[in-house]
């Protein structure tokens, strides 16, 4: 049987906004994403929450995801 492990809210939107600043996501960019991840994990939609999160990171790393390009219509 696997053990839940309760986080609060506050402290996962702390970390999702550490890891982000460290990976060159601006401030409010950094804060909204973070507010996300958080909100999606705390209203029980972990694939678009915590556990998608890593991923998002990976995605960072290996230049898919540009932490502060603005998407445009072409």
């Amino acid at each position: 049987m696997t053990e839940t492990i309760l986080i609060p809210a506050q402290k996962m939107k702390e970390v999702f906004l550490s890891i982000l600043l460290k990976y060159q996501f601006e401030k409010e960019r950094a804060e909204t994403c973070a507010e996300v991840f958080t909100t999606n994990s705390v209203d029980g939609v972990y694939t678009h929450g915590v556990n998608r999160f890593a991923a998002f990171i990976k995605l960072v790393e290996k230049g898919f995801i540009f932490p502060n390009n603005e998407p445009e219509r072409i």
